[in-house]
């Protein structure tokens, strides 16, 4: 078909060269950067991406599971699962989970582009994934609140002891 044509077709006006200098004078599309996911979402992709790298964290399961953070019961559960049958994949991991209300959102990350290539890093990331998530919502987190409150007012008693029991297991 003759240039012509197509540009009458797209409705662009003038000569080929013409319609061309006008293409690229035009601002160049930039795509946007997605960042980085929430800590949770990035160990839960892990696991959906890498199952087998559950296993290493397994141990830490019992930590997690007494986490306040919203939607650590489901890193928990795909860890637990994951840790029980070493061969699953990443398609049975999310084929457990269809028919409960995470299993779209969990089918979404498990269609991602995984970052981590390989099981061994796999395995390094959700360590170091589990226990920042373990220590930013665990111990620390209650003893920062008392700090905080303590600059504000007088603890209770029950709080100053509770207080000298983080500091104790903290060391």
């Amino acid at each position: 078909m003759p240039s012509g044509r197509l540009f009458e077709l797209f409705g662009l006006e003038g000569s080929a060269p013409a319609a061309r200098s006008r293409t690229r004078a035009r601002a160049p599309v930039r795509r946007l950067s997605p960042g980085r996911k929430p800590l949770l979402t990035q160990a839960i992709m892990l696991v959906l991406h890498h199952p087998a790298a559950a296993a290493i964290v397994f141990p830490r399961l019992a930590a997690l599971r007494g986490l306040p953070t919203r939607g650590v019961d489901v890193l928990a559960d795909l860890i637990e699962a994951a840790a029980d049958a070493p061969r699953l994949t990443t398609a049975q991991l999310v084929e457990r989970w269809r028919e409960r209300p995470e299993g779209a959102r969990l089918a979404e990350l498990a269609a991602a582009e995984s970052l981590v290539g390989d099981r061994a890093g796999a395995e390094r990331e959700l360590a170091t994934a589990v226990e920042r998530l373990v220590s930013d919502a665990g111990p620390g987190r209650r003893l920062d609140e008392l700090i905080a409150a303590s600059r504000e007012r007088s603890l209770s008693a029950e709080e100053k002891l509770e207080f000298q029991e983080l500091m104790m297991a903290r060391r």
